[in-house]
């Protein structure tokens, strides 16, 4: 039974993070991907930002996507967590963790631990890939 309950836990989990990274990846390309290359990556000082602001978006929509299905889960879930950890302390670095009405990191902080929970957890039963991945994979599970 408790195992039943974690796998639905990893599950709605999956979904609600699934579902957040790619309202998030598709609110960029809704703005502009040169608009979110330009004011939210090239100020970061990486090269090429066009293709930084293509590999971040992509690992929201496309990452959300697998997460979310459980396939290829914790990939997704690693590039989410490099995505989530430059938002949270590169991007975000001068403003507080939390600030009532006011730009703050506590959302990608609150995604990386969702997105390094799932990758260190893998996806669960109730996943495309099954127990691959996740805790007692080799044992078939009753």
């Amino acid at each position: 039974m408790k195992e039943k309950l974690t796998d639905l836990g990893l599950l709605w989990l999956r979904v609600a993070v699934g579902c957040g990274l790619i309202v998030h990846g598709w609110l960029k390309l809704q703005g502009g991907i040169e608009a979110f290359a330009s004011h939210g990556i090239e100020p970061l000082g990486f090269p090429y930002p066009l293709v930084f602001a293509w590999l971040a978006v992509s690992a929201e929509i496309l990452g959300g996507f697998f997460i979310m299905l459980g396939l290829w889960t914790r990939l997704a879930a690693a590039a989410a967590a490099v995505t989530m950890a430059v938002a949270a302390f590169a991007a975000a670095a001068g403003q507080p963790i939390i600030a009532a009405g006011k730009p703050a990191r506590e959302l990608a902080l609150c995604y990386l631990v969702m997105v390094v929970t799932i990758l260190l957890l893998g996806p669960g039963r109730y996943a495309v890939n099954g127990t691959k991945g996740s805790r007692g994979s080799s044992k078939k599970r009753k």
